[in-house]
């Protein structure tokens, strides 16, 4: 008698009976009732396919994001069909309702990515400081600026945000500005208690200082002024830093008043 077809004869491979596998979890199983297989092996290349297909998914992901924020910057949000960006992206239009389903709902997700990759440049600008809570928010201000310098298509997104919707945003980013507002706020709330800073509300004093920043931002764009955008930030961020000091002068909140 002749000895049953194997697929496989590695040591986790399975016999094949009327108790194992069904025909939906391969297409021979069934009509092969004395067939070994390596199922360690076949989920793994499922597992494969699944990660490589996954990863596919996240590359042309991004690809839709960045052919996004450029073409809003360009043509802005009302001037831009949603066939140009996925012409620029090299994918059909369907692809980019099925990846973000309306163009409103593309144009949000583009600004959720230039504030989070604005933030990882603020945050990584404040890692390379090994000196004070002052001079890492100081670097952090100093970020925000370059961050908008080499990426002006990035400044066209977060104006247009404003100008179009008038601060009427997700929840979802309203949640996510208020997580980025309490990160900060513990990293003054770290100055106060090293005495670099007098005491003061934590979260209305990052407010100010956010309010502070995009203002030198837009402002630059209009003024007749000769500096650049991190010039004007810098000298804005150092009065601001300096009216925080727990010794300014005049400072009633301050812990020797």
């Amino acid at each position: 008698m002749s000895s049953p077809l194997r697929a496989d004869t590695a040591s986790t491979e399975t016999m094949v009976t009327q108790d194992g596998p069904t025909a939906n979890q391969t297409d021979t199983a069934a009509s092969l009732p004395g067939r070994r297989f390596n199922w360690s092996l076949i989920f793994a290349k499922n597992t494969t396919i699944f990660e490589v297909r996954r990863a596919e998914m996240a590359e042309k992901h991004q690809i839709i994001l960045d052919q996004a924020i450029r073409t809003f910057a360009e043509l802005g949000f009302r001037g831009t069909d949603v066939q140009v960006i996925a012409d620029r992206a090299g994918v059909g239009k369907g692809t980019v309702y099925r990846y973000f389903g309306n163009k409103e709902e593309l144009f949000w997700a583009t600004t959720n990515e230039v504030t989070q990759r604005m933030e990882k440049k603020l945050v990584a600008a404040m890692d390379e400081v090994e000196g004070s809570v002052r001079e890492k928010m100081m670097a952090s201000c100093l970020a925000y600026s370059r961050f908008f310098e080499e990426n002006p298509h990035c400044l066209e997104i977060t104006i247009q945000e404003r100008a179009e919707f008038r601060g009427t945003i997700p929840q979802t980013h309203k949640q996510y500005h208020e997580e980025m507002i309490g990160r900060f706020a513990k990293i003054f709330e770290a100055g106060v208690a090293a005495g670099e800073f007098a005491p003061r509300d934590a979260r209305e004093t990052i407010l100010v200082m956010g309010n502070l920043l995009y203002g030198c931002i837009i402002f630059s764009c209009y003024a007749a002024d000769d500096r650049s955008i991190s010039e004007v930030v810098e000298t804005a961020a150092t009065i601001f830093f300096n009216g925080l000091r727990a010794n300014a002068a005049g400072d009633t909140t301050s812990s020797e008043a």
